[in-house]
């Protein structure tokens, strides 16, 4: 497959994000830790991730 490498990540980012207390600080802090340790655009990280999401949620939809 073929395409940015950030995309890679984003199913990580909601793994169990809904689940925690403060979701929005766990999720800042997971495009953090991607960011560092792999050297990726943490405002990369954070568009795939909102992408990545909104296609789950599509296809969540449709399925209903």
């Amino acid at each position: 497959m073929v395409g940015p490498p950030e995309f890679d990540v984003c199913a990580f980012l909601r793994n169990n994000l809904l689940t925690q207390p403060e979701p929005e600080i766990v999720l800042a802090r997971r495009i953090d830790l991607f960011a560092d340790e792999l050297g990726f655009d943490r405002q990369r990280v954070a568009g795939w991730g909102l992408v990545e999401a909104t296609l789950s949620a599509a296809w969540h939809y449709e399925k209903h």
